[in-house]
């Protein structure tokens, strides 16, 4: 699977979307709302909120990204993180999908991963009882990116820049994993195409009306992606180079409920 064509797929796919309503459970001694905010998609028939979300600062000191997206609100993806914001996995769950794999026609299914240091390991479960794991031997450092077109781009890519930016990627090449089926109704996975992420400099700008700092990483060489990182580590914008006047994603609507900043 080509990482641009995803992500350029993705953001054709979720363009006519209006934000769902979402509902998460309050605080409770486990974890605490950080933060919540939209993820806004630009195409030329005007600017739609794609994918609403909820930052969930665990007791561990952990954070999770619980994200619903605004085509579908029985799709939910759920990004965890580890104190420093480095990637820990991955969860979907989504009701009613379309198109193969054939394990993902059940009118519920959820398909989780977790990153340990050298292995990933998937599961999925369908609402009709049926379930399939997978794991292979991976090469650090690594994401799971899937056959799914309905990512949400900033967060997904706010890993990999971590992976990178924390000096763990070795030219800033990040591995990526792919979801596939050896056979009918199965689980498997296999490398696929890595991403290369490299730091192109820092730019001062707005951002919900505050003038902030922020980073700039280029995704890929040709036809790139430039990604827009504030001092968070969050990607909050992404824009083709070659179109430097227009965003494909930014966040938007962002509101705080208590300072978050992952460890240094």
């Amino acid at each position: 699977m080509s990482v641009r064509n995803c992500i350029i797929a993705s953001a054709a796919v979720v363009c006519l979307c209006m934000s769902p309503a979402f509902a998460q459970p309050a605080n409770t001694p486990d974890r605490t709302l950080a933060a919540e905010g939209d993820t806004v998609v630009h195409s030329k028939d005007g600017n739609k909120p794609a994918f609403h979300w909820k930052i969930w600062h665990l007791s561990d000191g952990s954070y999770e990204v619980v994200d619903v997206s605004a085509q579908n609100a029985l799709a939910i993806q759920t990004y965890r993180f580890d104190p420093q914001l480095m990637p820990l996995g991955y969860t979907l769950q989504i009701g009613q999908p379309q198109g193969k794999p054939a394990w993902a026609q059940a009118s519920k299914t959820t398909i989780s991963c977790q990153y340990e240091p050298r292995k990933l390991s998937c599961e999925t479960e369908s609402s009709d009882g049926h379930k399939s794991e997978a794991s292979i031997g991976a090469d650090p450092p690594f994401i799971c990116v899937g056959e799914f077109y309905g990512y949400d781009f900033l967060w997904l890519m706010t890993g990999v820049v971590r992976l990178a930016a924390k000096g763990n990627a070795t030219k800033g090449i990040v591995n990526t994993y792919d979801w596939t089926e050896p056979k009918l109704g199965e689980l498997g996975l296999e490398k696929d195409k890595p991403m290369t992420i490299s730091f192109v400099g820092e730019v001062t700008g707005q951002n919900e009306g505050e003038e902030q700092a922020f980073k700039l990483y280029q995704l890929g060489q040709i036809d790139a992606n430039i990604l827009r990182v504030n001092s968070k580590g969050v990607v909050v914008s992404m824009r083709v180079k070659s179109r430097p006047e227009s965003d494909l994603m930014t966040v938007a609507n962002y509101k705080e409920y208590e300072p978050w900043a992952p460890k240094p």
